[in-house]
């Protein structure tokens, strides 16, 4: 009995809550980022909600995880994601809303949590709109160089055609070949671009 009495806790359920102990258990994660009351410990209330801010942060993060590994399986093997920006800001803001709705017994619980909720949203928004930034720079490589090609080819028919009619200066069409590149190339990026 002596070995059931060590592998026993050493204070039992009727002398600590378990909302006390799960208090416990996070004050020792991160014990100076979270507030404590008098005493010292944690209110269930603070452990809950710092619980959930966490809780809902990771639920967040996976979720944007998964449309943004899709994008960027696209977007390696050189193909442009459709209404990127309009997406990405529409992903954002959907993933934002719902962790401020999740966490919203935090922000008024003390000032202490809502602070805490407020650093969690933003590394949330932050991881996010890096991997967005990765993408949308993808993305922009990948169209300069369509661009390119397509300027090159049209320089090329630029040059047969002046050849053909025999012309010496294939120049107009040139200029016309650069301002519709430079035009598509800008339009594509408007596309792109996540604003704010």
């Amino acid at each position: 009995t002596a070995a059931a009495a060590s592998r026993a806790p050493a204070s039992s359920s009727s002398d600590s809550p378990i909302s006390s102990s799960v208090s416990d258990a996070y004050a020792k994660l991160a014990p100076s980022a979270f507030p404590s009351t008098s005493s010292g410990r944690q209110s269930p209330a603070v452990a809950a909600a710092l619980l959930a801010c966490d809780s809902a942060s990771a639920r967040h993060r996976r979720s944007v995880r998964a449309r943004l590994t899709a994008w960027k399986s696209r977007a390696g093997r050189g193909l442009i994601v459709e209404r990127f920006g309009t997406e990405a800001t529409a992903l954002l803001k959907k993933s934002l809303d719902a962790y401020d709705r999740d966490t919203a017994v935090a922000s008024g619980l003390s000032p202490e949590t809502a602070r805490y909720r407020l650093e969690v949203r933003d590394k949330l928004r932050g991881r996010a709109e890096d991997i967005l930034r990765e993408l949308y720079d993808l993305q922009v490589g990948t169209l300069r160089r369509r661009t390119l090609k397509q300027f090159e080819a049209a320089m090329v028919r630029a040059t047969r055609s002046a050849e053909r009619t025999g012309v010496t200066d294939a120049g107009d069409e040139r200029a016309i070949a650069r301002r519709t590149a430079l035009f598509a190339f800008d339009a594509a990026v408007k596309d792109l671009e996540v604003p704010g």
